[in-house]
């Protein structure tokens, strides 16, 4: 390794000097136990350069890491590559009728194929329709199918106050701790394999997506959800919007 490090700019960077699955020949860093600096500089957006201080020669990446783990921490490869898979958010918006399309997304939601702790589910109505009893019989039996035939977590919002909507969904969505969200009315389907593929793309091919499509169903980083919300107050818009920029920009995924 060369020269001492580096110039201190404002770029989110990652620094394997104390990360526990950086692997050493005396003070130099030769690897990494999780072969992410292989990946990183197979990445035409990634760079890895080399550092040094008066302890150790070790690399520096230009992005977040997110398997990073400082040393002594108690957990192990296996356990660090699973908190890092990508956690997914799916809001019915189920004021839509009629409910019997709410079958189509039933089966599709049901065929997932995904680790059942890395995705859930947030139905959301509105109060006028706990009034219709065709209404609540078809919401209860589609919560209780994804709940018991399933094992998906779902989660049920009753809306109050319409303003308060998009708010309300999204915060319950946001407690399932993911990365990337969608909101789609019954009838609408997302790919069996589309939560598999994005991990992949993520996690082992190393690139950014921002939004991705699968079976006509747009997802969203969580992130930029957050972000640019106050922007524009409606979430059809922000995700058309977004969606056309991340296509731009290369961050964009379709299934």
């Amino acid at each position: 390794m060369k020269s001492k490090s580096q110039d201190k700019n404002k770029t989110l960077t990652t620094s394997c000097k104390e990360c526990m699955f950086a692997v050493y020949d005396g003070i130099t860093q030769t690897g990494c136990e999780m072969d992410r600096l292989k990946k990183f500089k197979a990445c035409d957006d990634a760079i890895v350069s080399e550092a040094m201080d008066d302890d150790k020669e070790f690399f520096i990446i230009n992005r977040a890491c997110n398997y990073f783990r400082v040393e002594g921490t108690e957990t192990n490869a296996k356990v660090v590559r699973h908190q890092g898979d990508m956690a997914f958010g799916v809001v019915v918006e189920a004021d839509a009728r009629p409910v019997e399309l709410l079958q189509d997304t039933l089966r599709s939601l049901l065929e997932i194929d995904y680790g059942l702790t890395k995705w859930g589910i947030v139905i959301s109505h509105d109060k006028e329709g706990w009034n219709d009893s065709a209404f609540k019989t078809g919401i209860t039996g589609f919560r209780n199918t994804l709940v018991k035939s399933g094992g998906i977590y779902t989660d049920v919002i009753v809306n109050l106050d319409k303003q308060k909507k998009d708010f309300d969904t999204f915060r319950a969505a946001h407690n399932l701790g993911i990365s990337y969200v969608a909101r789609i009315q019954p009838g609408d389907k997302i790919g069996k394999k589309a939560f598999q593929k994005i991990n992949k793309i993520v996690n082992e091919d190393m690139k950014k997506v921002v939004t991705f499509s699968t079976e006509g169903t747009d997802f969203i980083l969580f992130r930029a959800l957050n972000m640019y919300y106050p922007q524009y107050n409606c979430y059809d818009t922000l995700m058309s919007n977004v969606k056309e920029e991340s296509k731009l920009q290369g961050l964009h995924i379709d299934l």
